[in-house]
């Protein structure tokens, strides 16, 4: 019988992840540059590794909704779901009765009331 241990799991899902962090550290660095341009890549590989991690909490998991959570943080500003001013849009994420989707969409009507139709 074949035994996978949690260290084993874990590996095997930061390799899957690996190719959805390179397209989120390019998406900062191309569109969101004005306010990450101080920050290594280094630094921004860290803070969505960190994201990457809570993400399955909330229910993101597919690489389309990594990848629009990497957006919404770039937005909020990375390491806001650390950031006690940025609870109510953690709240929203949480919210396990609404889809990925539709979160995130609830998320930025709250910066642009077309942005949730």
């Amino acid at each position: 019988m074949l035994i996978i241990r949690d260290a084993q799991m874990e590996a095997f899902r930061l390799a899957a992840l690996r190719p959805v962090e390179d397209r989120c550290v390019r998406l900062v660095r191309e569109h969101w540059s004005a306010l990450y341009a101080a920050r290594s890549e280094a630094d921004v590989r860290a803070e969505l590794r960190h994201l990457f991690a809570v993400a399955p909490r909330w229910g993101f998991r597919s690489e389309r909704e990594l990848f629009r959570l990497a957006n919404a943080a770039c937005f909020l500003g990375l390491g806001f779901q650390r950031a006690p001013e940025a609870a109510w849009a953690v709240r929203i994420l949480e919210d396990a009765g609404a889809a990925p989707g539709a979160r995130l969409r609830a998320l930025f009507a709250r910066f642009d009331p077309e942005a949730g139709a």
